[in-house]
Protein backbone atom coordinates (compact mmCIF):
# COMPACT_ATOMS: atom_id res chain seq x y z
CA UNK A 1 0.00 0.00 0.00
CA UNK A 2 1.47 3.67 -0.58
CA UNK A 3 2.06 5.56 1.67
CA UNK A 4 -0.01 9.19 1.99
CA UNK A 5 2.01 12.27 0.84
CA UNK A 6 2.35 15.17 3.38
CA UNK A 7 -0.36 16.71 0.76
CA UNK A 8 -3.11 14.08 1.80
CA UNK A 9 -2.32 14.58 5.67
CA UNK A 10 -2.88 18.27 5.11
CA UNK A 11 -5.82 17.86 3.10
CA UNK A 12 -7.23 15.84 5.69
CA UNK A 13 -6.66 18.11 8.13
CA UNK A 14 -7.94 21.30 6.87
CA UNK A 15 -11.19 19.73 5.48
CA UNK A 16 -12.06 18.46 9.02
CA UNK A 17 -11.55 22.07 10.34
CA UNK A 18 -12.90 25.81 10.22
CA UNK A 19 -11.59 28.16 7.42
CA UNK A 20 -8.33 29.89 8.52
CA UNK A 21 -6.65 27.56 10.42
CA UNK A 22 -3.24 26.66 9.15
CA UNK A 23 -2.01 22.80 8.65
CA UNK A 24 1.36 21.55 7.95
CA UNK A 25 2.85 17.71 7.36
CA UNK A 26 5.87 16.27 6.69
CA UNK A 27 8.02 13.27 7.05
CA UNK A 28 9.51 12.63 10.05
CA UNK A 29 12.32 11.14 8.10
CA UNK A 30 13.24 14.59 6.17
CA UNK A 31 11.61 17.15 8.62
CA UNK A 32 13.02 15.29 11.92
CA UNK A 33 16.26 16.74 10.58
CA UNK A 34 15.68 20.04 10.97
CA UNK A 35 17.53 22.49 13.58
CA UNK A 36 15.65 23.26 16.81
CA UNK A 37 15.95 26.71 18.10
CA UNK A 38 17.79 26.89 21.73
CA UNK A 39 14.95 27.23 23.81
CA UNK A 40 13.82 23.79 22.18
CA UNK A 41 16.80 21.74 22.14
CA UNK A 42 17.45 21.60 25.91
CA UNK A 43 14.83 18.80 26.55
CA UNK A 44 15.55 17.40 23.67
CA UNK A 45 19.02 16.05 24.61
CA UNK A 46 17.88 13.51 27.33
CA UNK A 47 15.43 12.18 24.13
CA UNK A 48 16.32 8.33 22.44
CA UNK A 49 16.93 9.16 18.65
CA UNK A 50 13.84 8.81 17.31
CA UNK A 51 12.07 10.66 19.29
CA UNK A 52 14.36 13.64 18.98
CA UNK A 53 13.38 12.95 15.15
CA UNK A 54 9.58 13.35 15.97
CA UNK A 55 10.11 16.29 18.22
CA UNK A 56 11.96 18.04 16.02
CA UNK A 57 9.67 16.91 12.86
CA UNK A 58 6.85 18.56 14.80
CA UNK A 59 7.98 22.11 15.75
CA UNK A 60 9.43 22.09 11.48
CA UNK A 61 5.81 21.62 11.20
CA UNK A 62 4.37 23.86 13.67
CA UNK A 63 6.69 26.49 12.11
CA UNK A 64 5.20 26.14 8.74
CA UNK A 65 1.97 26.62 10.19
CA UNK A 66 2.99 29.81 11.86
CA UNK A 67 4.36 30.88 8.67
CA UNK A 68 1.25 30.28 7.14
CA UNK A 69 -0.49 32.44 9.43
CA UNK A 70 2.08 35.37 9.05
CA UNK A 71 4.63 34.69 11.91
CA UNK A 72 8.23 34.37 11.76
CA UNK A 73 10.20 31.18 12.92
CA UNK A 74 9.72 31.36 16.44
CA UNK A 75 10.63 28.35 19.62
CA UNK A 76 8.09 26.74 20.67
CA UNK A 77 9.46 24.98 24.20
CA UNK A 78 7.99 22.61 26.67
CA UNK A 79 5.14 23.29 29.06
CA UNK A 80 5.86 21.56 32.03
CA UNK A 81 2.74 19.38 30.82
CA UNK A 82 5.02 18.53 28.06
CA UNK A 83 3.20 19.66 25.36
CA UNK A 84 3.85 23.01 22.85
CA UNK A 85 3.90 26.65 24.26
CA UNK A 86 2.69 28.46 21.51
CA UNK A 87 3.36 31.98 20.50
CA UNK A 88 1.07 34.78 22.62
CA UNK A 89 -2.06 35.20 20.54
CA UNK A 90 -1.77 31.51 18.25
CA UNK A 91 -3.48 28.28 19.85
CA UNK A 92 -1.86 24.86 17.90
CA UNK A 93 -1.41 21.42 18.27
CA UNK A 94 1.59 18.80 17.01
CA UNK A 95 1.07 14.85 16.35
CA UNK A 96 2.96 12.51 14.75
CA UNK A 97 2.43 9.05 13.76
CA UNK A 98 4.22 6.07 12.32
CA UNK A 99 6.32 7.98 9.15
CA UNK A 100 4.55 11.28 9.80
CA UNK A 101 4.32 14.34 11.93
CA UNK A 102 1.79 17.24 11.46
CA UNK A 103 1.02 20.83 13.37
CA UNK A 104 -2.18 23.00 13.38
CA UNK A 105 -2.17 26.42 14.26
CA UNK A 106 -4.89 29.30 15.03
CA UNK A 107 -4.95 32.90 15.74
CA UNK A 108 -6.89 33.26 19.39
CA UNK A 109 -9.31 35.31 17.81
CA UNK A 110 -10.43 32.27 15.43
CA UNK A 111 -10.09 29.60 18.22
CA UNK A 112 -9.95 29.50 21.73
CA UNK A 113 -8.38 25.96 22.14
CA UNK A 114 -7.24 23.43 19.41
CA UNK A 115 -6.00 19.82 19.20
CA UNK A 116 -5.16 17.27 16.42
CA UNK A 117 -4.08 13.96 16.18
CA UNK A 118 -3.08 11.10 13.89
CA UNK A 119 -3.32 7.44 14.41
CA UNK A 120 -2.36 4.73 12.08
CA UNK A 121 -4.98 3.04 10.60
CA UNK A 122 -5.00 -0.29 12.68
CA UNK A 123 -7.87 -2.11 14.72
CA UNK A 124 -6.88 -1.84 18.82
CA UNK A 125 -6.72 -4.75 20.68
CA UNK A 126 -10.29 -5.96 22.45
CA UNK A 127 -8.68 -4.86 25.50
CA UNK A 128 -7.47 -1.84 25.00
CA UNK A 129 -10.56 -0.93 23.75
CA UNK A 130 -12.44 -1.17 25.97
CA UNK A 131 -9.97 0.53 28.59
CA UNK A 132 -9.69 3.36 26.47
CA UNK A 133 -13.78 3.43 25.55
CA UNK A 134 -16.81 3.18 26.73
CA UNK A 135 -19.49 0.78 26.07
CA UNK A 136 -21.92 2.54 24.56
CA UNK A 137 -18.53 4.49 22.26
CA UNK A 138 -17.81 0.78 21.11
CA UNK A 139 -21.74 0.03 20.63
CA UNK A 140 -22.04 2.77 18.03
CA UNK A 141 -19.53 3.04 15.15
CA UNK A 142 -20.99 5.12 12.46
CA UNK A 143 -22.10 4.00 9.04
CA UNK A 144 -19.22 4.04 6.27
CA UNK A 145 -16.28 3.25 8.72
CA UNK A 146 -14.96 -0.10 8.93
CA UNK A 147 -16.16 -1.34 12.80
CA UNK A 148 -12.83 -2.38 13.52
CA UNK A 149 -11.39 1.21 13.37
CA UNK A 150 -13.87 2.85 15.08
CA UNK A 151 -12.22 2.09 18.83
CA UNK A 152 -8.93 3.56 17.36
CA UNK A 153 -10.88 6.62 15.98
CA UNK A 154 -12.37 7.16 19.49
CA UNK A 155 -8.79 7.17 21.33
CA UNK A 156 -7.78 9.74 18.66
CA UNK A 157 -10.38 11.88 19.19
CA UNK A 158 -9.91 11.90 22.85
CA UNK A 159 -6.31 13.07 22.27
CA UNK A 160 -7.00 15.69 20.42
CA UNK A 161 -9.97 16.92 23.09
CA UNK A 162 -7.45 16.21 25.81
CA UNK A 163 -4.86 18.66 23.63
CA UNK A 164 -7.64 21.19 23.05
CA UNK A 165 -8.64 21.56 26.95
CA UNK A 166 -5.32 20.70 29.13
CA UNK A 167 -4.43 24.30 29.39
CA UNK A 168 -7.88 25.23 30.87
CA UNK A 169 -8.71 21.82 32.92
CA UNK A 170 -5.46 21.78 34.16
CA UNK A 171 -4.77 17.75 34.76
CA UNK A 172 -5.11 15.26 33.15
CA UNK A 173 -8.26 13.46 31.87
CA UNK A 174 -8.97 10.09 31.42
CA UNK A 175 -10.04 8.29 28.68
CA UNK A 176 -13.31 7.41 29.93
CA UNK A 177 -13.80 10.97 31.15
CA UNK A 178 -15.32 12.30 27.85
CA UNK A 179 -18.42 10.81 25.95
CA UNK A 180 -17.32 10.71 21.79
CA UNK A 181 -20.30 10.17 19.51
CA UNK A 182 -20.55 10.31 15.63
CA UNK A 183 -22.79 12.89 14.11
CA UNK A 184 -22.79 12.77 10.00
CA UNK A 185 -20.01 13.58 7.32
CA UNK A 186 -17.22 12.66 9.96
CA UNK A 187 -18.32 15.40 12.08
CA UNK A 188 -17.94 14.33 16.21
CA UNK A 189 -19.71 15.51 19.13
CA UNK A 190 -17.88 15.52 22.68
CA UNK A 191 -19.46 15.54 26.05
CA UNK A 192 -18.31 14.92 29.94
CA UNK A 193 -19.35 11.48 30.61
CA UNK A 194 -19.95 12.73 34.50
CA UNK A 195 -20.95 15.89 35.57
CA UNK A 196 -17.42 17.51 36.55
CA UNK A 197 -17.75 21.23 36.60
CA UNK A 198 -13.59 21.14 35.23
CA UNK A 199 -15.00 19.24 32.09
CA UNK A 200 -17.88 21.32 31.17
CA UNK A 201 -16.11 22.91 28.72
CA UNK A 202 -16.29 19.59 26.51
CA UNK A 203 -19.45 19.93 25.37
CA UNK A 204 -18.45 23.41 23.93
CA UNK A 205 -16.13 21.53 21.28
CA UNK A 206 -16.79 20.83 17.78
CA UNK A 207 -14.68 17.83 16.01
CA UNK A 208 -14.29 15.75 13.41
CA UNK A 209 -12.53 12.26 11.85
CA UNK A 210 -10.94 10.99 8.52
CA UNK A 211 -9.71 8.14 7.71
CA UNK A 212 -6.84 8.03 4.41
CA UNK A 213 -5.14 4.94 3.32
CA UNK A 214 -2.96 4.59 6.33
CA UNK A 215 -4.33 7.42 8.88
CA UNK A 216 -6.76 8.12 11.23
CA UNK A 217 -7.00 12.11 11.64
CA UNK A 218 -9.14 13.65 14.36
CA UNK A 219 -9.59 17.05 15.44
CA UNK A 220 -10.66 19.39 17.87
CA UNK A 221 -11.41 22.58 18.15
CA UNK A 222 -13.28 25.21 20.65
CA UNK A 223 -14.86 28.46 19.24
CA UNK A 224 -14.57 31.84 21.01
CA UNK A 225 -17.18 33.30 23.02
CA UNK A 226 -19.09 35.74 22.01
CA UNK A 227 -17.42 39.11 22.87
CA UNK A 228 -14.01 37.52 22.94
CA UNK A 229 -13.55 35.47 26.14
CA UNK A 230 -12.70 31.87 25.07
Amino acid sequence: MQAPAASEIEAALAALLPPGIAVAAASVAVAGLAPLLPAEAGPAQSMVPRRRQEFAAGRACARQALAALGLPPVALPVASDRSPLWPPGTCGSITHAGEWAAAAAAPLARLAGLGIDLEERAALEPDLAARLCRPEELASAPPGLPPDLWPRTVFSAKESVYKCVRTRVGRFIDFTEVRVAAGSGGRLRFEPAEATADLAIVARLAGGYAVTAELIVTAAWLAPMPGGNG
